[in-house]
């Protein structure tokens, strides 16, 4: 594994993620390409939960995956918990990704052969020093206990019902103790009720655990509970505003 990334620019902050002027373009073919983030600026602190809203189109999913440093900006400034992501090398934004940042996923993303403690337990396994496989279960239990599946460990994907199956996918996200947790319409494939089931649980982690939670949504309830609601248009934040 790569050396650690670079350390934060300063030890006193209350931003943990910083985005100045960040542009991204897509080739559409070989002389067309397409601007999804046009010169886009955002600050969100630590310990709150933000919801990123906005027509089809306007960015959203770009955003959250350079948040996710799945992939980089063409141009601009990029800090994630005071590192600067355009500055390190892909291994070492690999090891931002396990070690500082959770993943919700809306069609939940888990392996159809694994129950759920192995689904949670997952992550574990790629961390260094190596983590021995009965502290990545006993973790994983915890977890989910945390998320009111102590009773469903055993149980595979398609054991679990939908809302069970995010709850999974949450204890997963959470397992490395990330600062950030990036959500993608976690309630898109579910039910009002268990929507709110949802919701209330990334608004726990925000308040329970201090973790900093973005969500990605079209879920009015969603931004009703959140800290702040930023909205895109063509590839910009139009708007930040405080609940």
């Amino acid at each position: 594994m790569s050396s650690a990334p670079t350390s934060p620019i300063t030890s006193e902050r209350r931003r943990l993620v910083t985005a100045r002027g960040l542009t991204k373009e897509y080739p559409l073919s070989r002389t067309v390409k397409i601007r999804a983030l046009d010169g886009l600026d955002l600050d969100i602190d630590y310990g709150c939960m933000v919801a990123i809203m906005g027509p089809s189109g306007s960015g959203k999913s770009t955003l959250l995956n350079l948040l996710g440093c799945l992939d980089t900006p063409d141009d601009g400034e990029l800090l994630i918990d005071g590192i600067d992501v355009r500055a390190n090398p892909r291994p070492d934004l690999a090891d931002i990704r396990l070690r500082r940042i959770g993943f919700v996923f809306q069609r939940f993303n888990l392996l159809e052969h694994l129950t759920a403690l192995e689904n949670v337990a997952l992550p574990l396994g790629y961390s260094w020093p190596r983590i021995p496989p009965e502290e990545r279960l006993r973790r994983a239990e915890q977890a989910l206990g945390l998320v009111g599946l102590s009773h469903r460990l055993h149980h595979r994907p398609d054991q679990l019902s939908g809302g069970e199956q995010q709850r999974v996918g949450i204890a997963r996200a959470t397992i490395n103790n990330p600062k950030l947790i990036l959500a993608d319409e976690p309630t898109g494939e579910l039910d009002s009720v268990t929507s709110r089931q949802v919701v209330d649980l990334l608004h726990g982690l925000v308040v329970e655990q201090g973790c900093t939670v973005a969500v990605v949504t079209h879920d009015g309830s969603i931004a009703e509970r959140a800290d702040w609601v930023a909205r895109m248009v063509d590839g910009r934040v139009d708007t930040m505003t405080r609940r």
